[in-house]
């Protein structure tokens, strides 16, 4: 079992902060409006906040993401592409599999970056997130992830054995809900 990452509470500029890691990469996952619309109200407003935040810090501080995108449902949402758009790094990767990794080109763009560490955000936590988490960790990456990162659809928090495999093999942040408000920042 892995000893979970340390995310601290700091209070630069009102977002969530990454220092940046060598290494680093965020992976975006099926944030379309085909499954986020699933998602209760409150759980998708606080989950974008926060994704917004983390993507803001990846532009100023050149972090890549990878969006990975089920084909045939769409685009990424547009509170997130937008922001994307400022991202001077970042890679749309198609999939037709829950699991990211499966006939994919995700390896060879993780490789081609330099990638030894992931930070996860995403829907649906018990189904493509936590696949794409487990291949990740098969093939040796580091994951990062958090309650307000990832969600479930119709519900407020992830189910007791998705979040307990977050826990034992990813690094699954207990962060307070305050994080949601514009005052916090976490520094991973």
């Amino acid at each position: 079992m892995r000893a979970p990452c340390a995310i601290h509470p700091t209070t630069r500029n009102g977002t969530i902060g990454i220092e940046r890691p060598d290494g680093l990469a965020v992976v975006l996952i099926d944030m379309q409006e085909y499954f986020t619309c699933k998602l209760l109200p409150k759980v998708r407003k606080r989950m974008v906040y926060a994704q917004r935040s983390v993507l803001i810090t990846c532009a100023d501080v050149n972090i890549p993401v990878v969006i990975l995108e089920y084909a045939g449902c769409g685009s990424t949402i547009p509170a997130l592409s937008t922001v994307l758009g400022r991202v001077a790094r970042k890679v749309i990767v198609a999939k037709v599999y829950d699991n990211g990794f499966r006939e994919t080109r995700l390896q060879n763009v993780l490789q081609d970056l330099g990638v030894t560490s992931i930070l996860i955000m995403g829907i649906n936590a018990h189904m493509c997130v936590l696949r794409t988490a487990k291949s990740a960790v098969q093939k040796g990456y580091k994951v990062h992830t958090s309650e307000l990162l990832i969600a479930q659809s119709r519900q407020e928090v992830i189910d007791h054995d998705c979040r307990q495999w977050y826990l034992e093999n990813g690094c699954l942040a207990d962060l307070p809900i305050a994080v949601a408000l514009p005052d916090f920042s976490y520094a991973l």
